[in-house]
């Protein structure tokens, strides 16, 4: 409803933005300028020397907390973070025990942001830090593990020429089931080669 007229939706939409509002779902809450959610960060991403190590979930400005695995052959990892203008970063932490801060609770100076982070193989650290603008603060998580090398599952299988259908208990979707390591699978008796692709969890 805007000017006390009913509208369409995609009139209503229309309507919103040319007065520079935010519509969170048609039939959800729609919130103005003044109110609108700021993003803290523009990107933030961990590597091993050059190389990406992945989150999850992938980065999001609006998620808080987040995890990664290094594969056991990373020593260390480094985190690059760029705070939204005119945000800024701040009270940094690094938690070695376990990744528990009542453990070990250790303060780094923001020029060393970015330094390098030593985990050892079967470690688990967290790295935690404050975003601020204007004077209200957003906290960001991040828990690291490290694999140990001796790791014998996987962590991913691609198959061709067939489906794989995890053999467990419940309803669960086609395809590759971490948790799970006994499949079936029907191939249609036109195919004649099939094709399985196993990623190791320590590869």
């Amino acid at each position: 409803r805007v000017g006390g007229s009913e509208m369409r939706p995609g009139c209503c939409r229309r309507a919103l933005r040319a007065a520079g509002c935010l519509l969170a779902g048609w039939g959800g809450a729609v919130q103005g300028v003044a109110g609108e959610a700021h993003e803290y960060l523009q990107y933030m991403y961990l590597k091993y020397e050059s190389q990406p190590i992945d989150t999850v979930p992938a980065f999001n400005p609006m998620v808080v907390k987040y995890e990664a695995t290094m594969d056991w052959k990373m020593t260390f990892f480094s985190v690059e973070a760029s705070p939204q203008p005119p945000a800024v970063i701040e009270n940094i932490h690094l938690c070695r025990q376990d990744a528990d801060c009542a453990k070990e609770d250790q303060s780094i100076v923001v020029v060393d942001f970015s330094r390098n982070v030593m985990v050892a193989p079967g470690a688990r650290v967290r790295f935690r830090f404050d975003v601020i603008r204007e004077g209200d603060v957003k906290s960001y998580t991040v828990i690291v593990s490290r694999l140990t090398g001796s790791e014998t599952t996987l962590r991913g299988m691609v198959a061709q020429g067939l489906t794989l259908w995890p053999d467990a208990s419940g309803d669960m979707e086609p395809g590759f089931q971490k948790r799970v390591s006994h499949y079936r699978s029907l191939i249609d008796v036109s195919v004649e080669l099939v094709t399985l692709e196993f990623q190791l969890e320590d590869a």
